[in-house]
């Protein structure tokens, strides 16, 4: 049977009076869901005083409680937690280095050569996570991230594309047109989305070129993509109706049907009585 301690710390009370010194101290409670919870606590109220504590609990015993403090410090704007943030990326536990991934997310230009890095892992959580932060990041993260379409890992390619098309930077363009020609079906599905994202009327020809890859996951991809650049995209699309190749009509007409749909759509939205 269960027994209950009534001389648990009260977390949620330490919350309302932001008792930060009384958090601080719970950070050494046995009980790893307490240690946590105290983690969180501590993230949530930003007080500069509890870095070094949240830094300590990098090292906790605890994954659960570790990744926490990933995650609280990255809620925090203090030069003291870029370098601990690093050390966590090389964690043996995948939810930590996620964790730690995201919350360098937050830091801006100084985490980009080691989101970059991390991009490299085998683990697609640990991937995701630097690309989602290297996303927020935005404008700074745009010329690492085109070098990294050069990468000799086919992963590392995607989730720079991936980058790309969440921070949508023009600069990217051109290269995101150059790795359409990437022989991975993956990375050229990945860069047909980051241009559609983008918009990019220099992104129209290469992808209408795109429609006539084998791959279907990559047809859809540049389908999607023409259709979300819209109306510059319809006369060079009239003009593809013109192959002999039933299969790229098809599409074309397609990407078509959805253009005019979405205009008409926005025609009704703007009509004025």
């Amino acid at each position: 049977m269960k027994t209950f301690n009534l001389f648990e710390p009260n977390i949620e009370e330490m919350i309302k009076r932001k008792d930060v010194k009384g958090l601080m101290k719970t950070l050494k409670h046995k009980d790893f869901s307490v240690r946590r919870h105290a983690v969180w606590a501590l993230g949530n109220i930003g007080d500069a005083r509890s870095v070094e504590s949240l830094i300590q609990a990098l090292k906790d015993e605890h994954i659960f409680v570790r990744g926490a403090a990933a995650l609280a410090l990255g809620l925090m704007r203090d030069v003291r937690i870029l370098e601990p943030l690093i050390q966590a990326l090389k964690d043996k536990n995948l939810y930590v280095k996620a964790a730690a991934a995201l919350a360098l997310g937050n830091i801006g230009e100084p985490a980009v050569k080691p989101l970059i890095k991390i991009l490299r892992d085998k683990n697609l959580h640990v991937q995701a996570a630097a690309t989602e932060a290297l996303g927020r990041i935005g404008e700074p993260a745009v010329d690492s991230l085109i070098q990294a379409l050069k990468d000799e890992h086919t992963f590392v390619k995607e989730a720079a594309a991936l980058a790309l098309g969440l921070i949508k930077d023009v600069k990217a363009v051109e290269p995101l047109i150059n790795a359409l020609k990437d022989k991975d079906t993956v990375v050229k599905r990945y860069t047909a989305e980051a241009l559609g994202r983008i918009e990019n009327i220099m992104a129209i020809e290469p992808l209408i070129q795109v429609l006539r890859d084998k791959n279907l996951y990559v047809q859809a991809a540049a389908t999607a993509a023409l259709g979300k650049i819209g109306e510059p995209a319809i006369e060079p699309l009239i003009q593809t109706l013109k192959n002999k190749d039933k299969d790229l009509q098809n599409a074309t007409k397609r990407i078509l049907t959805r253009i005019r749909a979405k205009k008409s759509k926005n025609d009704k939205g703007n009509f004025i009585t």
